[in-house]
C-alpha cells in the first residue's frame, strides 16, 4: 500500500486556496497568492513548519512495524484474523496520529520544545510578529477544566464566616442584653456559665478549698498569679480519688451556707441553701428583697 500526503492552505476571508503540495513545499508557499495579511502569513509559516515534522513518512519511518495495529493481533508467533477493511484502520490511525502531532508541535511554538535534543531547524521565531505569538497563545487544556460560580463561592464563605462568629458570640450578648437590658433570668443565666467545663473545674477546686478565683462568671475563671492548685494527698484511695480539702477556712461543705442573687426587675431573691451532703445545685427561695 502506498500513500500521498498532500496539504493545501486556504484564506477564510476571500476563499482562496493554494494548490494541493507536498511537504517540500510548505514553507515556501507564496502567500500573495492567497491574500494573507503579516499575521496570517506567521501562522501559515507555523502551520507549515509543524506539518513537516507531523507528516505520516515522519513517524513511520522510526516506528516501523510498531506503528501497525496489526501487531495488537500477534500473540508470540500466532495472529489472529484481520478484517477485511484493516488497511482503512492502519491509514486511520496514522492520520489521527499525525494530527495529535501536528497540536502538539503548535502547543510547543509557545511552551518551548518537550524534549532537549537539539534540533537545527528549531529556532527562536523570527521577527516581532513571530516572538509576540509566543505569548499570545491559548489552548483548551487535555486534562479538562472546572467551571465554578464566585458569586456562589463567596456567599458560600460569606454566609459561614458569619455563622461561625455568631457561635462565637451569641452566648456573650445574649448574656450582656439578659443580664444588662433584660434584667430577669439571673438563675438560668448562672445555671448555663456553670455548666461550662472550666467553671465546672472552678467550682470543684474552690470547693475543695483550692485557689483564690476572679472571673467566676467569665468564660474563664482563673487564679491569682503563681498559685498552685493541691492535688491528692498520700492517704488517697485508689477505689474512691478526690481531691484533699485545704484545712484552713473558705469553702467546704460541712458548715452549711447560702448564696444569695436578686433579680431586680422581679423583686425576688433566689437562694442557694447549703444542706450538707445534698447534690450541688441552686435550691431557690423567694424573699422580698429590701
Amino acid at each position: 500500500m502506498g500513500c500521498t500526503e498532500q496539504y493545501q492552505f486556504c484564506n477564510p476571508v476571500n476563499g482562496r486556496c493554494t494548490d494541493l503540495m507536498g511537504t517540500t513545499l510548505l514553507t515556501e508557499g507564496d502567500d500573495a497568492i492567497i491574500g494573507l495579511n503579516p499575521v496570517q502569513e506567521v501562522i501559515r509559516a507555523r502551520i507549515g513548519f509543524a506539518a513537516l515534522k507531523s507528516s505520516i513518512h515522519y513517524h513511520l519511518s522510526s516506528r516501523g512495524a510498531n506503528a501497525l495495529r496489526a501487531q495488537e493481533a500477534v500473540s508470540g508467533a500466532d495472529q489472529t484474523p484481520l478484517p477485511p477493511n484493516q488497511w482503512t484502520i492502519e491509514a486511520s490511525t496514522w492520520f489521527s496520529v499525525s494530527l495529535a502531532s501536528l497540536q502538539k508541535q503548535m502547543v510547543e511554538y509557545a511552551t518551548g520544545p518537550a524534549t532537549t535534543v537539539s534540533d537545527p531547524r528549531r529556532q527562536i521565531p523570527p521577527g516581532p510578529m513571530g516572538r509576540m505569538m509566543c505569548s499570545n497563545q491559548k489552548v483548551r487544556a487535555t486534562d479538562g477544566s472546572i467551571s465554578f460560580s464566585v458569586l456562589g463561592t463567596c456567599i458560600i464563605l460569606v454566609l459561614g464566616m458569619a455563622i461561625v462568629l455568631t457561635s462565637l458570640c451569641v452566648d456573650s450578648v445574649v448574656g450582656w442584653i439578659q443580664h444588662r437590658v433584660l434584667r430577669r433570668g439571673v438563675h438560668r443565666r448562672l445555671q448555663w456559665i456553670l455548666d461550662e467545663t472550666l467553671q465546672l473545674q472552678r467550682l470543684a477546686f474552690e470547693e475543695a478549698g483550692m485557689g483564690t478565683w476572679s472571673g467566676t462568671t467569665a468564660s474563664v475563671p482563673v487564679t491569682r498569679a503563681g498559685e498552685l492548685l493541691g492535688g491528692f494527698d498520700a492517704t488517697i484511695d485508689p477505689d474512691h480519688p478526690r481531691l484533699s480539702r485545704a484545712m484552713a477556712g473558705g469553702g467546704g461543705n460541712g458548715g452549711g451556707g447560702s448564696t444569695s442573687v436578686s433579680d431586680v426587675k422581679s423583686g425576688m431573691t433566689f437562694t442557694q441553701q447549703e444542706t450538707g451532703p445534698l447534690m450541688g445545685g441552686y435550691a431557690p427561695t423567694h424573699t422580698p428583697s429590701t
